[in-house]
């Protein structure tokens, strides 16, 4: 029901602040370089711009191990900023400096979901589309560790009855089912339990009883058509 691959913009960076992030997404940049086509990369860089030199100074100490740990990154100086992207042609007097890492890029989202996917597929994994997580049984594995004994899924389809009773809309907004929804609750039983729900992860952690450290942060995306140079 939520699918948020169809909502982020697609960029594929390494330029990250903590080590494990930087190499994580370096081996992932490999794995869609050698999937390009797949995929649809568009390694075009990602060009960080700096107007305040303290965050200057924090960007040239993370290139130090961003680049022992793999990760090419470019430092410019203000004069070739503007020459090596001609369509930066104002407000550059106030650029202190900028960073330039060439393998970062765009990919298709979708693409590299519907590539996973059939990857996983293949490897015998099983897909529930639109189903929801209607319930969590947790039990004691052993003492201070939870276990999810039974997870109940409830499967919604689009159209009717859902969308016409406004059933849909409910769970997406307020996150449950009512009991005399008329839909079957089929459960399961996992050996390994992952929450990988992303933004939405603490609305399932919530039901297992444990902390959340994420945060959604609501994001905009402009949609703009680019010739090689605006005049």
């Amino acid at each position: 029901l939520y699918a948020s691959s169809e909502l982020n913009a697609g960029g594929v960076r390494a330029t990250w602040w903590c080590e494990p992030n930087v190499a994580s997404c370096r081996d992932t940049i490999a794995f869609f370089e050698a999937h390009a086509d797949e995929v649809s990369l568009r390694q075009r860089g990602y060009l960080w711009l700096y107007d305040d030199v303290e965050k200057l100074a924090r960007a040239r100490e993370r290139r130090a191990f961003q680049e022992r740990l793999g990760v090419r990154v470019d430092l410019l100086e203000p004069a070739e900023v503007a020459k090596r992207f001609a369509l930066l042609d104002r407000n550059l007097d106030e650029i202190r400096g900028a960073t330039f890492s060439p393998r970062d890029g765009l990919v298709n989202p979708n693409a590299v979901r519907r590539l996973y996917r059939e990857r996983a597929s293949a490897g015998g994994a099983r897909f529930l589309n639109r189903h929801y997580v209607e319930g969590v049984e947790v039990g004691e594995a052993e003492p201070g560790r939870r276990r999810v004994e039974r997870v109940h899924v409830v499967e919604v389809q689009k159209g009717a009855p859902a969308d016409e009773s406004g059933l849909l809309r409910r769970i997406l907004t307020q996150h449950r089912v009512e009991p005399d929804a008329g839909l079957d609750h089929p459960s399961l039983r996992p050996e390994i339990f992952v929450n990988a729900l992303g933004a939405w992860s603490p609305l399932l952690s919530a039901r297992l009883g444990v902390r959340d450290w994420a945060v959604p942060v609501r994001r905009q995306i402009a949609m703009v058509d680019v010739r090689e140079r605006d005049l």
